[in-house]
């Protein structure tokens, strides 16, 4: 009977040191499992905050070329009012010269 419950007592003991040892198993698994999610979870972070970098980056570049554009366009719109001045002054030119010469030609 002595000898029945130490070989219960030596299978419970083994049984008991083979679970710890799949325990430590599962632990040292369940760290290296969350030490990749810590990794992963970090390298999303950084490309999170590379993505936003960008965006605002393309966002300043979007206002930039349309400030330029409508600078482009404010210098059009100055160079077509300063060339109708150009040919008013050239028109009223020609007309003095025109009216120039018919006085002269009738002198």
């Amino acid at each position: 009977c002595v000898a029945d419950m130490q070989t219960e007592s030596k299978n419970a003991q083994t049984r008991c040191d083979e679970l710890q040892a799949e325990l430590a198993k599962a632990q040292s698994e369940l760290a290296t499992m969350t030490q990749s999610y810590e990794d992963a979870h970090n390298q999303l972070s950084i490309k999170n905050d590379e993505l936003k970098a960008a965006m605002l980056q393309a966002e300043s570049s979007e206002r930039r070329r349309e400030e330029l554009e409508a600078q482009l366009t404010e210098a059009i719109s100055l160079r077509d009012a300063s060339h109708d001045e150009v040919v008013q002054s050239l028109q009223a030119q020609v007309d003095n010269l025109q009216t120039e010469l018919h006085t002269a030609q009738e002198a």
